[in-house]
């Protein structure tokens, strides 16, 4: 397989996803994004995903969480909404997110968000159960509408069942054979982030640092994808401008952990939108 169209993300690049807001915007402008995550030992990993989708504006946040976490996570979070799964409804929704520090038990869950009709942007352990389970990874080969993965060289190697150091060795070809194997956007993260389109389009992320090696930054990004696609950005526009803001707001000083990078990106989108 080889590139369609080969581009760099630039500063235009992620500007076009936040053009100033109309004066009469409400909430429902900007999109309900929900999402799937947390478990024992990893209750933050939704909730900096959720941080990461108000960040650049989303109208809506909810997550829908296994039972045996809903009061840890609930009670830590006041602008975003929190279920627990069994009594979720996801039809509200304009974009879902599955698989921040979800665990390796919820393939029926994942099962349903992978029928949904709604863009559906997978992460972590959602990578790990499709990866496990011929089931899973056939719907989402068969999936119609919008599906966007985003791997990093860890989670590439176990879907396409090589070394994370064959992923590295040949980054291009990796995430090449993971849009050929599931039909998905791919995000392929790591230094000079890669995004590929199903139509073989590709885009390289100058934008970073080695301070984004630290743990929850995945789940930012995630969420940034989410909320962007939620509010109705094509593909194209939201998922380039997520990755390079990300990269972005990692080169600035003054933050040393996850959490922090939700203030930098929402300055960076303020100042987009003035």
């Amino acid at each position: 397989m080889t590139a369609t169209t080969y581009q760099t993300i630039n500063l235009a690049t992620i500007q076009a996803a936040f053009p100033k807001r109309a004066i009469d915007a409400h909430k429902q402008s900007f999109g309900h994004l929900w999402i799937y995550g947390g478990s024992m030992g990893f209750t933050g990993a939704p909730k900096l995903a959720a941080s990461g989708a108000m960040a650049v504006g989303t109208g809506l946040v909810s997550i829908a969480c296994p039972a045996e976490v809903y009061p840890i996570i609930a009670t830590s979070s006041m602008e975003v909404m929190v279920h627990p799964q069994p009594s979720a409804d996801f039809s509200t929704a304009t974009a879902l997110l599955a698989g921040p520090g979800w665990g390796s038990s919820q393939a029926e869950q994942l099962n349903d968000v992978l029928h949904a009709k709604q863009a559906v942007v997978l992460d972590a352990d959602a990578l790990n159960m499709i990866s496990s389970e011929e089931q899973l990874e056939y719907i989402l080969s068969k999936r119609q509408a919008l599906s966007v993965l985003t791997p990093h060289p860890g989670e590439a190697g176990r879907l396409l069942g090589i070394a994370s150091k064959q992923v590295q060795s040949d980054r291009q070809a990796a995430a090449l054979a993971l849009v050929e194997r599931y039909h998905c956007w791919i995000v392929l993260k790591g230094f000079e982030t890669l995004i590929i389109s199903p139509e073989l389009d590709i885009w390289l992320n100058p934008f970073g640092s080695a301070k984004l090696a630290t743990a929850g930054t995945g789940d930012v990004l995630a969420g940034m994808i989410g909320g962007l696609l939620a509010a109705a950005h094509p593909p194209d526009i939201a998922i380039p401008a997520a990755v390079g803001l990300h990269g972005l707001a990692g080169e600035q000083r003054g933050w040393y952990r996850a959490g922090q990078l939700e203030g930098i990106i929402a300055n960076f989108v303020e100042s987009y939108q003035l």
